[in-house]
This record gives C-alpha cells, sequence and structure tokens, in this order.
C-alpha cells in the first residue's frame, strides 16, 4: 500500500472516530436516550449493548429498529417521516438537532409525553396564527413560553426558534438575534445544529458582522463538512470571486456536477456572469421547455442561455410572451435566429403565467415536458439528472429539483421565512412524462399556487411515490431574487397558504383530488374543475358584491350542521351568499370542512379572502369567537346590518364587529341564535 493511501485510510477512520464520540456525546447531553430501557431490552444482542449502550445504537440498533427510550419509536420515526431514510441520519439523531423543533413525532401517540402534546399545540395552533394573520398575540404567546426559566428547555427552545424566524422574515434582525442567541443557549449542542446555526449567521451578516458569522459557519462545518446549505452561506461572507467560487463549487463537486465559474470579461459577480459547461448526452429523445415571460428583459437572455447549455441537447425550448411591452418578443427572436430550438410564441392577450404555460402545452412535441423561470439560470446538468432518474424509476411520473435564491451579485438568501435550509426544492422544475399531460390535461390557470396543484394532481391519480425531488444536497438552478414577490403584505403572498387566497385555493383542489381521483383531467383555460377566489383566477379582480356574507371558521368540526342548513336555505332562497373564512384564534389548525366546497361548488355561493372589497346587505358572524381576536388582514366588508349568531348564553362583546366591518353603527348590529337567523336574514331588506 502506497504511503499516501495509508495515511489517508488513518486519516479518515481518526475522523469517522471523532464523528462517532460527537453523536454519542450529543445524544448522551440530550437526555433522549434511557440507558436501563435499552439494556433491559436489548442486553440479549450483544455484549456492546450492556457496556456501551448509546455507541451500540449508533453503529448497529438504529438500523435493527432498537428503541432508545419508551417514547421514542425508532420504526414508526423513520416510516412516518420518509426523509429520514433518504438522508441516512441517525433517527433520534435527527429528532435532537431539527426533529423536535419542526413539531414532528417520536411516536404514534401511545407514549406522548405532555411535553410532546404541548409542542403539537403550539406548532398548529400559536404557530399557524402566527403567520395566519394574528402575529401580535401569536408572539406574546411564544414570549411568555420562552422566558419562562421554569418551563421545559425543549419547549422553550421550540418557541423561541419561531419567535425568532417570525422576527427575521419582518426583517428585526437585532431581534431575531437576540432571540437566537437565547436558542443557541437553550440548545447544548447548537455547534452541531444547523437551524440554530444558520439562523444566528444569517442575523450577524445582516448585521454587518461578517467574521462573527464565519466563526459559527466554520464551526459547524469542522463536524458537517459537506453541508451544502453552510458551505453557501459561508460564500455570502466574501468578497473574492474566488473565495465565492470554491465554497459555492464544494456543493456541486461532492455530488458529482461539474463546476461553474464566473466569466471573466464582466466586471463584477453576478448572475449575467455565470456559465459552466458539462459533456454533451446523445439522446433522441425530446424535452419541452416552456418558458413564460412577460417584460423579462436581459434577464430571460440569461435563462434561455443556461438552457441551450444544458448537456442534454435535443431540446426545444418555448418561450411564450404574454404581451410584453418592452423588447422581450425582439430578444426571443433574435435568440432563434442563433438557435433554432428557441421557439416564440405570444399570447393575445395577458393572462399569467400559466395560461402562457398552457399555450406552451399546445405546441410541445418532446417526449418529457418541463417549465423555467425567465429569471433563473440552471446548471447545464439539471435536465440531464432529472431524465436519469426518471429512467431508472419508470413509475415515477414527474421529478423536481432544487433551486436556491439569490440577489444579482449572488448573495444568496433565505426564502420567505428563515428555514433550516438555504437550498429549497423547486415547484417550477417539474419535468413530467408526456403520459401526465395526456391522462390529467393541462395547468390550472390561476395566478399562484398552480405548480402545487399539478403536482398534487398527479400524486392523486398515481400515488404519492409518482414524484420525486431530487438532488436536495444540489442548487440546480439559481433563482433571481424578486423584492416585488416578497412584499409581506400582498394577497397573494405565499404566507397566505396559512389563510387567506393561497390556504382556500390549496384546501379547495385537494378537496376536489379527494373526491374525484377517478377523474382528475382538466378541460382548458376556461374551465373550472374546483371552486377557487375571483382574485385568484382573474388578476385585479377583488371586488364582488352579495345579499348576505357568512363570517366563520369553517375549518371541519367548527362548521356546525345548523349553520351549513341556514346558509343553504337562504342559497334556494334566491339569496346570493358569500363566505369568509377567519381561523379562530388559539384553536388547533384543521383543513376546510367539504360541506365548505360543496356550498362553493354545487350551490354557487362565493368565497371571499383577503385583499378583497365585499359589498353586502347582511353580514352574519357565525362564530362569535371571532370578535375575541381581529386578524391582521381583513377583506374590506360593507354591510348595511350585522347579526352575530348566539353559540351559547355566554356574553358576546361586539367591540370588535367595527374592525371587521367597514361603517357599521353599533345599533346595527344583532345578537341571536341560529335558529331565528334565517327568518331574520331573508325577511330583512
Amino acid at each position: 500500500m502506497a504511503l499516501h493511501t495509508l495515511v489517508g485510510s488513518i486519516k479518515q477512520k481518526y475522523s469517522q472516530h471523532r464523528q462517532l464520540n460527537k453523536l454519542e456525546s450529543l445524544i448522551k447531553e440530550s437526555g433522549k436516550f434511557d440507558v436501563d430501557f435499552y439494556t433491559s431490552m436489548y442486553s440479549s444482542h450483544s455484549e456492546m449493548a450492556v457496556k456501551k449502550p448509546i455507541r451500540h445504537f449508533i453503529t448497529e440498533g438504529a438500523s435493527m429498529g432498537f428503541n432508545p427510550s419508551k417514547w421514542f419509536n425508532t420504526n414508526w420515526y423513520i416510516n412516518q417521516y420518509k426523509d429520514i431514510k433518504e438522508e441516512g441520519i441517525n433517527p433520534l439523531v435527527h429528532y435532537i438537532l431539527y426533529g423536535r423543533r419542526e413539531g414532528r413525532k417520536p411516536n404514534p401517540n401511545q407514549f406522548a409525553t405532555a411535553l410532546e402534546k404541548q409542542i403539537d399545540k403550539i406548532k398548529n395552533g400559536v404557530v399557524e396564527n402566527l403567520w395566519g394573520g394574528y402575529s401580535a398575540p401569536a408572539l406574546q404567546e411564544l414570549e411568555a413560553i420562552y422566558q419562562n426559566t421554569g418551563a421545559d428547555l425543549d419547549l422553550r427552545f421550540f418557541a423561541a426558534w419561531h419567535a425568532a424566524r417570525w422576527y427575521y422574515f419582518v426583517e428585526d434582525f437585532e431581534k431575531a438575534l437576540s432571540i437566537s442567541k437565547l436558542v443557541r443557549e437553550l440548545s447544548t449542542d447548537y455547534h452541531l445544529d444547523k437551524t440554530a446555526v444558520l439562523m444566528h449567521s444569517f442575523c450577524l451578516m445582516k448585521l454587518g458582522e461578517i467574521e462573527r458569522a464565519k466563526l459559527h459557519l466554520f464551526e459547524y462545518l469542522e463536524s458537517n463538512p459537506n453541508d451544502a446549505d453552510a458551505l453557501l452561506s459561508l460564500s455570502n461572507l466574501y468578497t473574492d470571486p474566488a473565495d465565492r467560487l470554491m465554497w459555492i463549487n464544494d456543493a456541486f463537486e461532492r455530488n458529482g456536477f461539474t463546476p461553474i465559474e464566473f466569466d471573466d470579461e464582466q466586471s463584477s459577480i453576478s448572475f449575467k456572469a455565470l456559465y459552466a459547461t458539462a459533456p454533451a448526452v446523445g439522446d433522441e429523445r425530446l424535452v419541452s421547455v416552456i418558458i413564460p415571460t412577460f417584460n423579462a428583459g436581459e434577464r430571460l437572455e440569461i435563462a434561455i442561455q443556461s438552457l441551450l447549455n444544458q448537456s442534454w441537447e435535443n431540446l426545444e425550448i418555448i418561450v411564450v410572451d404574454d404581451c410584453s411591452t418592452d423588447d422581450t418578443p425582439e430578444l426571443v427572436r433574435r435568440l432563434s435566429l442563433q438557435d433554432s430550438r428557441v421557439k416564440l410564441v405570444q399570447q393575445p392577450q395577458n393572462g399569467g403565467a400559466y395560461r402562457a404555460r398552457n399555450a406552451g402545452l399546445k405546441i410541445a412535441k418532446g417526449d418529457f415536458l418541463t417549465t423555467h423561470d425567465g429569471d433563473d439560470w440552471s446548471h447545464p446538468q439539471k435536465i440531464e439528472s432529472q431524465i436519469a432518474y426518471l429512467d431508472s424509476w419508470p413509475k415515477v411520473m414527474g421529478v423536481s429539483t432544487f433551486w436556491i435564491r439569490a440577489t444579482d451579485d449572488l448573495q444568496f438568501q433565505h426564502n420567505w421565512r428563515l428555514n433550516p435550509r438555504l437550498i429549497h426544492w423547486s415547484h417550477s422544475s417539474f419535468m413530467f412524462r408526456r403520459q401526465v399531460l395526456e391522462e390529467l390535461g393541462p395547468w390550472d390557470t390561476v395566478i399562484a399556487g398552480g405548480d402545487t396543484e399539478f403536482i398534487w394532481r398527479v400524486q392523486a391519480k398515481y400515488g404519492k411515490w409518482a414524484f420525486k425531488r431530487i438532488h436536495k444536497e444540489v442548487p440546480m438552478a439559481f433563482a433571481l431574487d424578486d423584492e416585488a414577490s416578497l412584499t409581506r403584505n400582498k394577497a397573494t403572498h405565499i404566507k397566505t397558504m396559512h389563510n387567506g387566497l393561497r390556504h382556500i385555493y390549496r384546501s379547495g383542489c385537494q378537496w376536489w383530488h379527494k373526491n374525484n381521483n377517478d377523474e382528475l383531467k382538466t378541460e382548458g383555460d376556461d374551465t373550472r374543475a374546483f371552486p377557487a377566489p375571483r382574485s385568484m383566477i382573474i388578476r385585479g379582480d377583488n371586488n364582488t358584491k352579495g345579499d348576505c356574507i357568512f363570517i366563520s371558521d369553517f375549518s371541519d368540526k367548527r362548521f356546525k350542521d345548523s349553520e351549513f342548513e341556514l346558509i343553504n336555505t337562504l342559497i334556494e332562497s334566491g339569496q346570493s351568499v358569500l363566505l369568509y373564512h377567519v381561523p379562530e384564534y388559539g384553536k388547533i389548525y384543521r383543513p376546510l370542512c367539504d360541506r365548505f366546497f360543496e356550498l362553493l361548488h354545487f350551490k354557487n355561493a362565493e368565497v371571499c379572502v383577503f385583499g378583497m372589497e365585499v359589498e353586502t346587505t347582511n353580514v352574519v358572524f357565525l362564530n362569535p369567537n371571532l370578535l375575541k381576536f381581529v386578524p391582521e388582514q381583513l377583506a374590506e366588508v360593507s354591510g348595511r346590518r350585522v347579526f352575530v349568531s348566539k353559540r351559547s348564553e355566554s356574553e358576546i362583546s361586539s367591540e370588535h364587529v367595527v374592525e371587521f366591518i367597514n361603517d357599521v353603527n353599533e345599533k346595527d348590529i344583532v345578537i341571536t341564535n341560529i335558529s331565528e337567523l334565517s327568518d331574520s336574514l331573508i325577511n330583512v331588506t
């Protein structure tokens, strides 16, 4: 054996030994391993299970399904959370480092502790309320928990993490940093905890404390040298292009992908300066790439060039111009003359990204189909890697890769909220077989969320396994960070998936998928398979009128039979009815009930959401508990009379009605029983 080979082998064994010692210390210090339980259960397996139980669990026990304590079920945890198996991480280590603050359960509840139930309540109640429009009371609750020195450390840690993430989202970096310091103090293993490290280092970076940010990342990378999120975060902290490339390319090269480079002719590091090359793949199968675009300018050329540079050369790049007012069509025509793979389609009128995509589908000839955003840069092996996976797994119908958001000077950004990962999977990278298009039809033509619906439709038709996310450690695309898309008060902002436009839409498509899995094919742009807010269908169509609007929590188990009958009676009497879902503060998050969508789909009721202006005669609060707290973001509702349904004999305050309803007088507020509402509403003119 050569000397350098021998030295390398010794270094590797030493590194493995150090890592094993760190994992053993981590588990021991966490208090999550019950030595007495483990030795009593598995002493007959081997001598090591008695003498070194934690080490035995790390090296052998976990892979054999052994439990470290009566409250942690190894096999259940792995099977419940499939990503654990894919990551190849010890399940208990995963729970200690990530799972507990992600709200993952350690068992199927037969041994659930009071702590785990408490964390679950916070996750599905307080945290959902935090992002769903009740940030003020939710933050008060979280602060009361993490400031309580007598509370369990795990509980305080969980609350502090979610509070810090919110303050990062609203760009209060000093507040986020102060809470992240508490997170570190509450987690003795924070130096191995990527969540805590990324949060702390990003806050320091935003506040200009670059060297301190570097120290935290270097400490973490010492134990986790292959972590792509940390490597890319570290690249943000350097100015020299060579240094930046070193950290960026580590993620690509470790995973077998060609490194990227910066064009020397460009004066600075930017999207425009990015390039990479990879050996061409000779394959006759055609891939259709559809790019919807509107006034994209120079960014579009960057996107197209990254596709022309793909190792998979047999492409057609269909650029669908959605009535741009700049020189976008001319740019595409110029590129098409240079390379015949580029094709231009022009829409007769502006209809949004999904209508544009569907226009591209009508002429697409590919064996595989995918989309590409007009301001993204893709790695040259992205398409090749997707087809390779589909070839290896014939029953998988579609795959998505991961991406990372970046500014024009290639500073990598977290998405809309601070998450444990910097690299996120990209909905718009979804590549699928032509069979999917033939059997399921095109995208739903809404203004946001259509990618998610399409992927969920594929899974509803073919099974959960039919969609896969691949190469999670590699950003196969860089997405140009658009400040406009991150505007926190937009009615289409992604946080409305907790409450608002996206939440209603996602719930509606799940209702359709669940109840129509035999026939999930969409017919075209102007047909609807399931209800959605009008502001989701036509951009700018935010105004509506009706005879009566019902405001309530329409989630499962909160929508009463008597309330459903009341609404149905009113519709059958000929009145136009509007439904406005507002989640009740402090309650566990539940999906919207089927009856809500039945009223919308079969009875022609209309749904209202934050961002809409609503004019109506009568306003009915079916759930009086909604008047205890007022959401921060509301629809603009105007009504002549307001009815508050009295569910019990308890005192009901109407002081918040005026915050929900424009220009209403207290004398116009009627508190009544549900049994009396029908006659009142039908007879009131």
